[in-house]
């Protein structure tokens, strides 16, 4: 992202400016998925210029987005809810073999309205590890993969470091 775009990306999370938004998208993609789907959480489609999505439409979806760009921990849980009234998402879900150890992954990403070539949050790729299905409307919860599968740093005794006594 460039400065201008960093620069109006702080000013319209700092107090929001007339006519400047920011869009929320999501990815949802599979190897044995017919298509990877692009949806916007507006009531237009979504163009973007951004060379790492292919075919760049966003389509306008109805999306309940729980903690998707929350990525200042080690959890990285989200929800993402999807109107499905067409049953499409059931039709791609019953593509996926049982046995198909690939998890679903959704890519988060938010654009500046005024800066549509790189997006101003993410990308942020989860793994899907749960899908609920009801009547015209799936939930897909993720997390961010593999995050807490190793240590993170070391831990600090006295024993190890008699110097730390000092500090403090």
């Amino acid at each position: 992202m460039s400065t201008a775009a960093e620069e109006a990306y702080r000013k319209l999370l700092a107090s929001n400016p007339e006519n400047e938004r920011l869009f929320e998208t999501i990815e949802i993609s599979h190897p044995s998925m017919s298509q990877t789907y692009l949806y916007v959480n507006d009531s237009v489609d979504l163009t973007v210029t951004d060379p790492e999505v292919t075919g760049g439409v966003f389509s306008k979806q109805n999306i309940s987005l729980v903690n998707a760009a929350n990525n200042n921990d080690l959890d990285q849980l989200a929800s993402f809810s999807i109107n499905d009234l067409e049953n499409i998402a059931d039709d791609e879900m019953d593509m996926i073999d049982l046995g198909d150890t690939t998890a679903i992954t959704i890519t988060y990403r938010a654009y500046h309205s005024e800066y549509l070539d790189s997006p101003a949050e993410g990308p942020l790729v989860y793994s899907v590890t749960n899908t609920t299905q009801t009547d015209g409307a799936i939930t897909f919860e993720a997390g961010a993969p593999a995050l807490n599968n190793n240590r993170t740093g070391r831990t600090y005794n006295y024993t190890d470091y008699p110097m730390l006594r000092g500090i403090g």
